[in-house]
C-alpha cells in the first residue's frame, strides 16, 4: 500500500528536483530551498519509517505484545481470585478456629471443675478415714495405756496390800489364818 506512493513520490520528487533544480535554486530565496528540501526528506524519512514499520512487522509485534500482556492481566486476574478465594476460605477457617478454641477452653473449664470436685470429694473421705483411724488408734492407745495403768495400779495394790498383810501379820495371826483354813478344807471335804 505505502510503496507505490514511496514509488510515486520518490520519482516526483527526484524529477522535479531534476528538471527544475536549477531553475527552481534560481527562483527560491534559500529559507525556501531548505524548507523544499526539508519537507521531500521528511517525505522520505516517513516512508523509510512505514518501510521499516512494514519489514520489521512492528505492528505484528505490538498486537503479540498487547496478547501476551492480555494474557497476563487474565492470569493475573485468575490469580487474584484464587488468592481472594483463599483468604476468604482462611478467615472462615479463622473463625472455625475460634469457634473450637471456645469450645475446648470450655470443656477443659468442665473437666477441671469435675476433676477438682472429685479431688475435693476423695481429699474429703481421706480426711475422714484418717479422723477414723485416728480415734481407733487413740482408743486402742487410751484403753493401752488405762490396762497399764490398771495393771501396775493391781501389782501396786497387791504388793502394798501384800507388805501391809505381812507388816500386820504377826505368828499368832499367821497361825490362826493357816489352821481357819485347813480346817475349812476338812469342812469341805466331810460335806
Amino acid at each position: 500500500m505505502f510503496t507505490p506512493i514511496l514509488a510515486t513520490i520518490s520519482e516526483t520528487a527526484t524529477e522535479h528536483v531534476v528538471e527544475h533544480g536549477a531553475h527552481a535554486a534560481e527562483h527560491m530565496s534559500f529559507a525556501q530551498y531548505i524548507l523544499h528540501s526539508n519537507v521531500i526528506n521528511m517525505v522520505f524519512v516517513f516512508c523509510f519509517i512505514v518501510w521499516v514499520f512494514k519489514k520489521a512487522d512492528v505492528i505484528g509485534l505490538l498486537r503479540s505484545k498487547q496478547s501476551q500482556i492480555k494474557e497476563v492481566i487474565a492470569k493475573a486476574e485468575e490469580e487474584k481470585v484464587h488468592a481472594q478465594s483463599t483468604l476468604q476460605h482462611a478467615k472462615e477457617n479463622v473463625k472455625e478456629l475460634e469457634n473450637q478454641v471456645k469450645t475446648i477452653l470450655l470443656d477443659a473449664k468442665d473437666s477441671a471443675e469435675s476433676l477438682y470436685s472429685k479431688i475435693q470429694k476423695d481429699a474429703e473421705q481421706k480426711v475422714e478415714e484418717i479422723d477414723k483411724n485416728l480415734e481407733k488408734m487413740i482408743d486402742v492407745e487410751e484403753k493401752s495405756a488405762a490396762e497399764e495403768v490398771i495393771n501396775g495400779l493391781s501389782k501396786e495394790a497387791y504388793e502394798l496390800a501384800t507388805s501391809k498383810i505381812k507388816d500386820s501379820l504377826t505368828d499368832e495371826l499367821h497361825h490362826k489364818y493357816i489352821n481357819n483354813f485347813i480346817d475349812s478344807l476338812d469342812e469341805t471335804k466331810v460335806k
